[in-house]
């Protein structure tokens, strides 16, 4: 294979990692999604081929460099929802779990439930 060929396929299997991972991103798989990012993070250690201009690259690894940057960011702008939505939840519980304090101090026992000892 020549190195253009060579780096069409890398380019292919990191697209192909990258629509693995949104897969895994919105079915809450984060397992896969470290297992997506990791071998993306050894395909960045280990990158074989020479930098270069990507105006200067040919059309097909133009276009593949194209859609993994779109599907990238796709992915990023999902994982900063999905952040901010787990933020809004934990913040939500914490209001829950300060009112129900403030509830057992105006009306209860002042003994501790079994449930809270857990939590």
């Amino acid at each position: 294979m020549t190195a253009t060929a060579d780096l069409v396929e890398l380019l292919r299997q990191w697209r192909d990692t990258t629509l693995e991972e949104s897969q895994a991103i919105e079915q809450g798989r984060w397992e896969v999604v470290a297992a997506c990012q990791t071998q993306k993070s050894n395909w960045m250690r280990d990158w074989p081929f020479a930098p270069m201009e990507l105006a200067e690259a040919p059309a097909e690894v133009r276009a593949l460099v194209e859609e993994i940057v779109a599907l990238e960011r796709r992915n990023y702008d999902h994982l900063t929802t999905n952040l901010e939505n787990t933020r809004q939840q934990l913040e939500a519980i914490g209001q829950s779990r300060r009112q129900l304090r403030q509830l057992r101090r105006a009306y209860g026992t002042g003994q501790t439930s079994a449930w809270e000892s857990w939590s």
